[in-house]
C-alpha cells in the first residue's frame, strides 16, 4: 500500500480552495467586491482537483491487480453492493 503524501496536500489545498468560495457564495453581502471574493472566485477548480485525485489513486490502486476474470467478477461484486445500497437509500429516503 503506497502512501502518497503530496496527495494528502494536494487534497487539502483543494479543501481549503472550495470551502471559501463556497461560503463566499452563500454569503456575498458580508464580502462585497473584496479581495477574497476575486481569489476564491472559482472555487469550483478544486473539485476538479478533487476528481484528478480519485483517479490518480484509483489508477495507483488497481494497477497491479491481475487482469483475471476473478477480479472482474469480484470488482462486479462490489459495484453492485454500492449499488444496490445506493438504491436502498434513495427508496428509504423517497418515502420517509
Amino acid at each position: 500500500m503506497y502512501k502518497f503524501k503530496t496527495i494528502q496536500a494536494l487534497r487539502a489545498l483543494a479543501c481549503i480552495y472550495v470551502f471559501p468560495g463556497h461560503l463566499i457564495f452563500y454569503f456575498q453581502h458580508l464580502f462585497p467586491n473584496t479581495i477574497l471574493k476575486s481569489v476564491f472566485y472559482f472555487g469550483f477548480s478544486g473539485i476538479n482537483m478533487f476528481f484528478e485525485i480519485s483517479g490518480f489513486v484509483i489508477y495507483v490502486s488497481t494497477k497491479n491487480v491481475e487482469r483475471k476474470l476473478v477480479s472482474f467478477l469480484n470488482y462486479f461484486k462490489k459495484g453492485l453492493f454500492v449499488f444496490s445500497l445506493c438504491i436502498g437509500f434513495c427508496l428509504f429516503f423517497f418515502f420517509w
